[in-house]
């Protein structure tokens, strides 16, 4: 079969939308897990500095904002943020229990890296979210979070719990960044936009 002229043209025009519509996707799915990254990290300073926080779990967290450290170059440059300043100011307020200075320099990165939460934040707690989201709870998260082994560093919270203890923003950031129970899970994160929709809109139930 020829194809005409035109034929040829609209096909590779169609081509060339889908290439920078999926360009476009992983673009967002990268800017997104930096973003979630950056709340999390903030998010387990207050709680290290929390005077109700166990030993335990202060060692915990202390352990997690380091590994977060190592990775945050790589999700920078996958988002066109190739200085390192930043990471090595905060890497040194770690190492100097300097919370303060350390926040200060997070906070630039995330007013660089905002979290885009439209889509989340607008979600409403329709019939069909409100029973996604207790499939899901009941399939993939309550048999950690609904009982958990507070004599481990990192214990795996109750997430109703969290949802009073936080932000929307920062409690959806870990659903976005948190989803790492086993080696399937470890390299990305399954859940879609609309199952973590589900999930913020049924945690949110009971308040």
């Amino acid at each position: 079969m020829i194809l005409s002229k035109q034929s040829v043209l609209w096909v590779a025009a169609t081509m060339l939308l889908c290439t920078v519509a999926a360009a476009h996707a992983d673009n967002s799915r990268t800017a997104q897990r930096l973003g979630a990254a950056l709340l999390v990290i903030k998010g387990d300073v207050r709680f290290l500095e929390d005077s109700q926080t166990l030993s335990l779990h202060k060692q915990g967290l202390r352990s997690r904002i380091k590994g977060s450290l190592s990775v945050l170059p790589l999700l920078l440059r996958e988002n066109g943020n190739k200085q390192t300043e930043n990471v090595s100011l905060l890497r040194e307020a770690v190492r100097d229990d300097d919370w303060t200075g350390f926040i200060k320099t997070l906070d630039k990165l995330i007013a660089r890296h905002p979290l885009d939460l439209f889509a989340l934040r607008t979600a409403q707690p329709t019939p069909n979210r409100l029973k996604r989201g207790q499939a899901i709870h009941e399939e993939a998260c309550a048999g950690c979070h609904d009982t958990p082994d507070l004599d481990t560093p990192l214990p795996a919270r109750n997430l109703f719990e969290q949802t009073k203890m936080m932000t929307r923003g920062e409690f959806t950031a870990r659903l976005i960044n948190g989803v790492r129970g086993d080696r399937v899970t470890s390299l990305a994160n399954p859940l879609s936009v609309e199952d973590i929709a589900s999930l913020v809109v049924y945690y949110r139930l009971d308040q």
